[in-house]
């Protein structure tokens, strides 16, 4: 196992970092320097989804931004190395990485929910045609 990339093994890892758990060898997890980088670059492509699909259908690849993309990755595997011991740094920042990809994900779904929510409670209308939520912010409102 050692030398191939466990996408399993690393979930395992990043499961036991979020609750707080030891890991015995850190280095068994199976993720290299090779697998980090594919989780790095997976990490890029999300995030540039996300600025993509933001931007909306007007949007044009910039150079400048596709360049503070790669930067704000380096700076934070830069500040991480920094706090990881030598012996299982490779997958200790592949656990990172892969728990920052979940946050990335459930935060952006949580800002579409909220959109969406918001959006829908606009939609209804109450008595004499004035929004829902208008009236409870006005009711709450002292």
């Amino acid at each position: 196992m050692a030398g191939t990339f466990s996408v399993w093994s690393v979930l395992k890892l990043a499961g036991r970092a979020a609750i707080w758990r030891t890991t015995p060898d850190p280095r068994g997890s199976g993720a290299g320097l090779g697998g980090l980088i594919l989780l790095l670059l997976l990490l890029a492509a999300l995030r540039a989804a996300i600025q993509l699909v933001a931007a909306g259908p007007q949007a044009e690849l910039d150079p400048y931004g596709a360049n503070a993309l790669v930067a704000w990755i380096a700076l934070e595997v830069a500040v991480a190395t920094l706090l990881v011991p030598a012996t299982g740094r490779a997958a200790a920042l592949a656990a990172m990485v892969v728990l920052l990809i979940f946050a990335e994900v459930v935060a952006e779904a949580a800002m579409i929910g909220w959109s969406l929510a918001l959006r829908s409670a606009f939609a209804i209308r109450g008595p004499w045609g004035i929004p829902v939520l208008s009236i409870a912010t006005f009711a709450v409102a002292p």
